[in-house]
């Protein structure tokens, strides 16, 4: 990692390199004494990642997180408000379908956006099975809009109805 990051977190708290290395390290450890599934994401050589490890990686995810969000944003400026009004009335008859569990609705609502690929699999595969079949209106315009996988279509589904829900607070 490049020393300069050291040296003004030093500078800023008055502190030693050493101590900012020993302290970011058992932070680190800390993490590590039950970690999560986001932790033990983490490649490293040994059972614990080094500070340098650990700032890769997140430096990594904050690239590719980039990427995605770029993509989504891409996606979503495809859609016009025809569309956009074709999405909202289909998933509005399939909403008790889809969140039928109580509460589930509300979970979904107070998401953080990011955490919407958490509906990948569930809610997404719902929309593509059920929604976006062949020969269906919605399918046809999403491909007119220039969408043309049923991931993306169903990623931006879910983003547009997490948005409209959570406009309603």
């Amino acid at each position: 990692m490049n020393r300069k990051i050291y040296k003004q977190l030093a500078k800023k708290y008055g502190v030693t390199v050493e101590e900012i290395k020993r302290d970011m390290q058992e932070a680190i450890n800390a993490a590590y004494v039950s970690p999560n599934d986001t932790a033990l994401g983490v490649n490293s050589k040994g059972a614990v990642p080094t500070i340098d490890e650990f700032i890769k990686h997140t430096a990594n995810k904050i690239k590719s997180d980039m990427k995605q969000e770029d993509e989504e944003k891409r996606l979503d400026g495809l859609i016009d408000e025809p569309l956009k009004q074709r999405i909202m009335n289909v998933l509005a008859v399939y909403g008790n379908d889809i969140f039928a569990e109580p509460g589930s609705l509300s979970r979904f609502k107070n998401k953080n956006i990011t955490e919407l690929s958490e509906y990948h699999m569930g809610l997404g595969m719902f929309l593509r099975n059920n929604v976006l079949i062949d020969g269906s209106d919605i399918l046809l315009r999403f491909r007119e809009a220039g969408i043309t996988e049923r991931d993306d279509m169903s990623s931006v589904m879910i983003r547009l109805w997490h948005s409209e829900l959570q406009s309603q607070k």
